[in-house]
């Protein structure tokens, strides 16, 4: 873990707001709906057993990574339980992004950065009538994450490439209403990726940023977006960052425990 990444967790724990501390009802209800895990029994089982296949899957890949890279050093050749293991979000985050989208249920959801294609069925499982579009660049992981997809039966679209190639003709197909950005970490892509993608949300649409303490450039993309007047609330969960689009509010910013 890095020095900025340690920093970074001791501040967000000295400021980290539990429920009993929120004013906005709005946040009030996230709060009761998404970030409460004693109160809502989903069905994860199914999810949490293809996370274990992962895991043991001895499979290597042949990666071309077009983000920031891995920070474990591994190069480009890569085992699947290797990626599950280091590269898929964590179980525990994976719900929380299942939960968000059941309480919000979006038309229609994009991702930037498919992996292995887990996280996408988190979200497409959430609300499987919506429209759900993953983007990666990788060849060996688009292959992968389609099958994954197809052996279970869902109805997920995997546009291959690197971003700057496809973000712009992909984002025009749609409005937006969850958008996970978890392909780019350096903060000149995910600043670029976001201002490609504002036109084309809808009101009340989410824009999730994985990993906002990856790296000072990403935390630096994170405070300069969540500044920004078109995100009428931001939450900082750490792990992730939440903007909302056009909610009927003043602008609000929190830092909320997970």
């Amino acid at each position: 873990m890095s020095w900025h990444r340690i920093q970074s967790a001791l501040k967000y724990v000295l400021r980290a707001q539990g429920p009993y501390r929120l004013h906005s009802p709005f946040v009030f209800g996230l709060q009761q709906h998404v970030f409460d895990k004693k109160h809502h029994h989903y069905d994860f089982d199914w999810l949490a057993a293809l996370r274990e296949e992962l895991e043991q899957d001895d499979q290597v890949l042949h990666i071309e990574d077009h983000g920031a890279g891995s920070t474990s050093g591994a190069g480009n050749q890569r085992s699947v339980k290797s990626i599950a293991g280091r590269s898929v979000k964590r179980q525990k985050y994976a719900e929380f992004l299942y939960r968000l989208v059941d309480h919000m249920q979006p038309g229609a959801m994009l991702e930037l950065g498919t992996s292995l294609g887990l996280t996408t069925l988190y979200l497409h499982r959430a609300c499987p009538g919506a429209r759900c579009v993953s983007m990666e660049g990788a060849p060996a992981l688009v292959e992968f994450a389609t099958g994954l997809h197809a052996a279970v039966g869902a109805g997920i679209e995997v546009v291959e490439g690197p971003f700057e190639k496809t973000l712009p003709a992909t984002v025009g197909k749609a409005k937006w209403d969850f958008v996970f950005v978890d392909g780019n970490h350096r903060k000149e892509a995910t600043l670029k990726a976001v201002e490609l993608l504002a036109p084309h949300l809808g009101e009340g649409a989410i824009v999730v940023i994985d990993d906002i303490y990856w790296s000072r450039g990403m935390t630096e993309a994170w405070d300069e977006l969540r500044k920004r007047e078109q995100f009428a609330l931001s939450i900082d969960v750490f792990e992730m960052g939440i903007l909302f689009v056009g909610l009927p509010m003043a602008k609000q910013h929190f830092v909320l425990r997970y």
